[in-house]
């Protein structure tokens, strides 16, 4: 327990959280879920007979071999957990590319620019990343890392269902963690969406002064249209001579 506790204590407290422990749990239930499987799936008396059995086994390990044991039960937890997070990777390659009700929000928030100040917000967006005050990139990596979490949650959901391919009761915690991932990601691009609309309105006119982008101080479709077409194109607008 000792050397669990210190463990603990040395590892990130967000790995631990969204990694370390659900890969542990996702070790016990594949043990034993698939230890039942088809045809004791509901057997509360086989589940508890074999947690006794690997119980006694672990008595008689000796100090040494027990600390293997459990190094190496914290090894194929982090195993999952990557594989999670690679999951969870896929998961926002899928999503933020397609339009779905999950990217609503994102994809409402573009073409709001694009309709109302002829800015693309994906071109403008990396050069106001390098007008913007620290504290507003963290905020804006916070929001994105929400992304990533509820993806991860995702993940999670889905590793879950090979479990439940050989053990049906692991179907209700499958859907459960899939249904909350899905919820929590939805309202983490939302967020994000936002932030991101605050930023390039507050910062998109000092952006263009930095340019020499010529504007009257505020967001308007002249300076959307000037902007974007010197990002584009590196150079000014002609004038029509109207």
């Amino acid at each position: 327990m000792n050397l669990l506790t210190d463990l603990a204590a040395r590892v990130p407290s967000r790995w631990l959280i969204w990694q370390g422990l659900p890969g542990l749990i996702f070790l016990g239930v594949a043990v034993v879920g698939g230890h039942l499987g088809y045809r004791a799936a509901i057997d509360r008396y086989a589940a508890v007979h074999y947690l006794s059995t690997l119980a006694e086994r672990a008595d008689r390990f000796s100090t040494a071999e027990m600390a293997i044991a459990a190094a190496l039960v914290v090894v194929l937890a982090a195993a999952v957990g990557q594989a999670a997070a690679a999951v969870a990777i896929g998961v926002e390659l899928v999503v933020l590319r397609r339009r779905t009700r999950l990217t609503s929000a994102l994809r409402r928030m573009e073409e709001q620019f694009r309709t109302h100040y002829l800015l693309d917000v994906a071109t403008v967006w990396p050069h106001l990343w390098l007008q913007l005050p620290q504290e507003h990139r963290d905020s804006a990596v916070a929001a994105r890392t929400r992304i990533r979490l509820a993806a991860t949650t995702i993940g999670w959901g889905l590793l879950t269902a090979c479990i439940a391919a050989v053990w049906p009761p692991a179907w209700l915690p499958t859907l459960l963690v899939l249904a909350v991932g899905c919820m929590q990601l939805r309202l983490a691009i939302a967020g994000y969406a936002r932030t991101i609309s605050a930023m390039v309105r507050r910062y998109t006119p000092p952006l263009a002064t930095a340019l020499g982008v010529d504007h009257d101080g505020l967001l308007n479709r002249a300076l959307g249209r000037a902007l974007q077409y010197h990002l584009q194109f590196d150079e000014m607008p002609r004038r029509t001579g109207r």
